[in-house]
């Protein structure tokens, strides 16, 4: 059987799977969601939006700018293959981890 479902974060119009916490601009209202891990929002580009957030929050507060911290950050060890996550962030944009 293949499974059709978009993926996850598309589903919830969030690309970044951004988990709940901060009250975004553009999350549903609480009777509309169904995912009680992510955040899910109206439109792609509120997704889009808190994770362009994110990402200067974590260059300005915390001077993360190598693909390697970000993912580090976004992406823990403990959560996720964060290694083979660097790799391909990184060859598909070009540029060392």
């Amino acid at each position: 059987m293949v499974n059709n479902k978009p993926p996850r974060g598309i589903r919830n119009n969030n690309p970044g799977n951004i988990r709940w916490g901060d009250d975004w601009k553009g999350l549903l209202p609480d009777k509309q969601r169904t995912d009680k891990s992510f955040c899910q929002f109206s439109t792609p580009e509120y997704g889009i939006r808190a994770m362009i957030i994110i990402l200067r929050n974590y260059q300005k507060k915390h001077g993360i700018n190598t693909i390697s911290g970000i993912i580090h950050r976004w992406a823990p060890t403990s959560e996720n293959d964060t290694q083979a996550y660097i790799d391909s962030v990184s060859q598909e944009v070009g540029v060392a981890p």
